[in-house]
């Protein structure tokens, strides 16, 4: 997982950032974290698709690009991507937009030839990370997280 974490915040120019924290800094719009049991890679709304769209930005398909590129090395690894919204619009229409999301990032993966067993997960305005009272909060909670895990016995539920 170390190995993995580093290739891919290398080849995002960044590095593993695992301060609990990183997540509530609005500077952040990329970041890839390693706990011990598995790789996460939080991409967030701003940078990755028009509002109410589920199209990659330009920007966002080159960096889930180079993800897919690294996990061709990585053949084992089971791939898990994430959706979520902040609490504007009803849960349903929420978790459409959410679901449909991971599911353009999954694709991109898929269309840079990994092989790699995965999973689709729409979280809707499940677990926010800042509470939804200000612009700059719903922003934070608009995003797509990456899991990697090295096997599906860590497999966590990610909407919690």
């Amino acid at each position: 997982l170390d190995q993995q974490a580093n290739d891919i915040a290398r080849s995002l120019g960044t590095g593993v950032n695992n301060d609990p924290l990183a997540y509530l800094d609005p500077e952040q719009d990329l970041i890839v974290s390693n706990n011990g049991q598995y790789v996460k890679i939080m991409f967030r709304d701003s940078m990755m698709f028009p509002t109410n769209s589920s199209r990659l930005t330009r920007s966002a398909s080159y960096k889930v690009g180079k993800v897919g590129e690294i996990l061709r090395q990585y053949p084992q690894t089971i791939v898990e991507t994430a959706g979520y919204t902040d609490n504007r619009g009803g849960f349903n229409y929420n978790m459409n937009l959410s679901r449909e999301r991971a599911k353009s990032v999954a694709n991109k993966l898929y269309a840079k030839g990994i092989q790699n067993q995965s999973y689709v997960t729409g979280c809707s305005l499940q677990n926010p990370l800042a509470p939804n009272t200000s612009s700059q909060n719903m922003a934070l909670n608009r995003r797509v997280e990456v899991y990697l895990y090295p096997n599906n016995n860590v497999r966590t539920d990610v909407c919690r």
